[in-house]
């Protein structure tokens, strides 16, 4: 089990220490970091009230405030009247106006207590934000008179999702990018401008409903998601490539097409559409594809019109989203049970890992275990928590660089007294 863990855990986050925090009673290994900033910071657990033997680690303090932000919200407007909605453009910008546009954007939108993120390239923009409703017509109008005029021609109306009810993030993040989205490639090998076709809901609802009939064959319909996303949603007869990344994904859409004459249609779709635009520039001018098309406004969009159609929906499930909603529901169908034995397991979107064996995840109905550890000094650490991370931060570390083999893992627990797995022996 843990071999598998060292081998599929994630990318640490830039500027941060990786900690490893094991609890001596709780089957699970969860991987935690922390900032330069964060020595003194107390790290407190997290156990899910779903799934209590599943567990995360935050701390309790956050970096100094940036630039790049605005504190996280502190006000009397009811979060129950936040709405979320997100806009993207892939259009060239002059890297010397982002710095302006962001600090502008951080002045403007504060003033209406809206929050989110909001990325700005050379590439575009792409942005997940919330509002209270009582300014979404101020927005609305500030999005019509201050953003699309510097975006350029056919830019998108504000995408607003499909649940609300909550304040999807705590402040409110401009930051600059060099890409919108991390593909991996060198930019010069391909053309954004040459932009995929963007079919209304409608109208891709319709050819893929009649592609078989008026073809013969199924569609070639791509999900350039990552894994734990297609889990809880996707649409009926989609590839869904077991990615981690968005780079993974374009590796994996290769591999799918690479046989495929290049009069192929191809389809594609992912939550908003901004993966699917840049995959659908990347395979027109890399690959010669002569037509790709993604639904315009992705998964949110189509969402928002099935519910307003006599029609069966081709997506089954949840769209997963980024944010505290971690998902909005397409449909009321629930996907096959995100878990694999031994294995990484997804459970209302969070990706996790739990014992070898273990086969049961049913909710929490009694009292609390008293055996659950909550107090901090029940956890072993294995790393440095709060130090400086010596590495280079221009390159994405792999969790066992840091933290050693799963046999140092081994040695540590055994140090603090944690009774090993029988079949493990040091």
């Amino acid at each position: 089990m843990l071999q598998r863990l060292s081998r599929r855990l994630y990318s640490l986050p830039r500027h941060s220490t990786p900690t490893l925090f094991v609890s001596r009673h709780c089957p699970q290994v969860a991987l935690g970091w922390t900032r330069p900033s964060l020595i003194s910071s107390q790290i407190t657990r997290t156990v899910s009230p779903l799934h209590p033997h599943l567990c995360s680690f935050h701390s309790t303090r956050h970096s100094p405030r940036s630039a790049n932000s605005t504190p996280p919200v502190k006000s009397s407007l009811d979060p129950a009247t936040y709405k979320t909605l997100a806009f993207y453009h892939i259009c060239s910008l002059e890297k010397k106006d982002l710095g302006p546009w962001r600090d502008q954007l951080l002045s403007d939108l504060k003033q209406w207590h809206i929050v989110g993120r909001i990325y700005l390239s050379t590439e575009g923009i792409n942005a997940q934000i919330s509002c209270p409703e009582q300014y979404m017509e101020a927005l609305s109008d500030y999005y019509t008179s201050e953003i699309q005029p510097r975006l350029g021609p056919n830019v998108m109306d504000l995408n607003l999702g499909t649940e609300h009810g909550q304040r999807s993030f705590r402040a409110l993040h401009v930051r600059i990018r060099k890409q919108l989205v991390a593909d991996g490639l060198d930019p010069s090998t391909y053309d954004l401008s040459q932009q995929p076709s963007h079919l209304p809901p409608s109208e891709w609802h319709q050819k893929l409903t009649e592609y078989k009939e008026k073809h013969g064959k199924e569609p070639v319909l791509i999900d350039m998601r990552n894994h734990y996303e297609s889990q809880i949603g996707y649409f009926e007869g989609a590839v869904r490539p077991d990615v981690n990344t968005f780079r993974e994904s374009i590796q994996a859409m290769n591999s799918i097409v690479k046989d495929l004459p290049r009069d192929q249609e191809i389809f594609m779709y992912c939550t908003g559409g901004i993966r699917c635009s840049k995959a659908g520039a990347i395979l027109q001018t890399q690959s010669g594809f002569d037509t790709v098309h993604l639904v315009q406004g992705g998964i949110t969009a189509y969402g928002h019109w099935i519910r307003q159609q006599n029609v069966t929906s081709l997506y089954r499930g949840k769209n997963f989203t980024f944010d505290a909603r971690l998902g909005e529901a397409i449909t009321e169908e629930v996907t096959k049970i995100h878990f694999q034995p031994s294995g990484p397991v997804v459970v209302e979107g969070v990706r996790a890992y739990v014992k070898e064996g273990q086969m049961n995840m049913q909710p929490r109905t009694g009292p609390s275990d008293p055996s659950d550890p909550s107090d901090p000094s029940e956890r072993v650490v294995v790393g440095q928590c709060g130090v400086e991370c010596e590495h280079e931060h221009h390159r994405r570390l792999r969790a066992i660089e840091v933290l050693g083999k799963p046999g140092q893992v081994l040695q540590e627990w055994a140090k603090a007294g944690r009774e090993l797995p029988s079949q493990h022996s040091l």
